[in-house]
């Protein structure tokens, strides 16, 4: 609210302003106009005066006047031509006027050189008057000018800095909102910068915890497959072989993978699942030939799954046979089946029981239960 009373306050008083410069440019308008009129008007007057003042200049004294003139001689009528040498041709006729009447005689002189100089003088200063009034209007005029000139950018730089001062408030508190803003953003980073790395911390050491719990659980599996009490006891069934809490069975006839998988199912088992190295060595350790495992690529090329569901790697244990000059298993070789060799086996027709290959699902082999 008080911003915008102040922008209120602002913009009034710069209406006032405007106003004001409008009367103050309208009034030296008008002057601008008037001031040649006046000077007209001042010359005519000056020339009125003056041509009004030279007839009144040549004007004659009254013949009542003259009789009281002393009439002399010739020799001392000098000092009355003296003050009559301005005297025209009308003049001459009143000087005989006044000869008849006071018996007195005039002589006639010729006008003296002095009135011509004075018209002449009198015609100079009227110029030069002319000229100082001229000269004068010329310097209001510029006074003016320049008085309007000034005023002009007087106003535009005042309504410059209000504008300015406008826009510098405006922005201080732009930025001033800009930095609230900044620093709620920059708490909550940071925030979320602590929540992270708690996240982190919490995530390590439930890691190390699975770890740990892995490890455990293994050592308690070999602990228990190493039990001697617990290899050849009867509750897995005949035929069937015990490990820890596992039972294994090693068939007898041959079989393709698929039959020997139902075949597994049947005595209520599956093909077996190799988990662990000690889990290998009992398994590989009763074997004289090849035998199928629970382990296929069937659905996806490459990705190894077994029969459980559970993927090669996350069960993280392979025993896959490695060669130095030739591709490692499995090496999906096609030339007996285009299919590829999408199952794997203990072994192969070379033996190598202990280590896994990769085989034509279609093939016939021993089989390896588990329950």
């Amino acid at each position: 609210m008080w911003k915008k009373g102040m922008l209120k306050s602002t913009n009034s008083t710069m209406d006032e302003r405007l106003t004001d410069k409008h009367c103050f440019v309208l009034l030296r308008q008008k002057i601008k106009m008037l001031l040649p009129v006046c000077v007209c008007v001042c010359v005519l007057g000056t020339v009125t005066h003056f041509l009004s003042s030279k007839n009144a200049f040549f004007t004659f004294p009254d013949i009542r006047e003259l009789k009281a003139v002393v009439c002399t001689k010739d020799t001392e009528m000098d000092p009355i031509y003296t003050n009559i040498e301005l005297l025209t041709t009308a003049g001459k006729e009143i000087s005989k006027d006044v000869s008849d009447h006071t018996g007195c005689s005039f002589r006639e002189r010729d006008p003296p050189p002095c009135t011509k100089t004075l018209k002449f003088l009198i015609v100079a200063l009227g110029l030069l008057l002319l000229c100082a009034l001229t000269a004068l209007c010329v310097l209001v005029v510029l006074y003016f000018n320049k008085g309007v000139s000034s005023e002009s950018l007087s106003d535009q730089c005042g309504s410059a800095v209000e504008r300015m001062s406008v826009q510098l408030h405006n922005a201080t508190a732009a930025v001033k909102e800009l930095k609230s803003h900044l620093d709620r953003v920059q708490a909550d980073y940071e925030n979320a910068q602590a929540q992270y790395t708690r996240q982190v911390v919490l995530f390590n050491e439930l890691a190390r915890k699975y770890e740990a719990l892995t490890v455990e659980y293994r050592t308690l599996h070999e602990a228990l497959s190493n039990c001697s009490g617990c290899q050849n006891c009867g509750q897995c069934g005949e035929g069937w072989r015990r490990l820890g809490l596992k039972c294994y069975y090693f068939s007898t006839d041959k079989l393709d993978w698929r039959n020997s998988r139902d075949r597994c199912a049947e005595k209520g088992g599956h093909l077996v699942i190799i988990t662990s190295q000690n889990e290998q060595n009992f398994v590989t350790s009763s074997l004289e030939e090849t035998h199928w495992i629970g382990l296929n690529d069937l659905e996806t090329e490459g990705k190894w799954m077994w029969v459980n569901d559970q993927s090669l790697t996350e069960t993280g244990v392979i025993f896959w046979f490695e060669r130095k000059d030739e591709p490692d298993e499995p090496d999906n070789w096609k030339h007996e089946d285009p299919s590829g060799e999408n199952c794997a086996s203990l072994g192969n027709e070379e033996g190598y029981t202990h280590l896994w290959f990769d085989s034509s699902c279609s093939k016939l082999k021993k089989y390896v239960c588990e329950k």
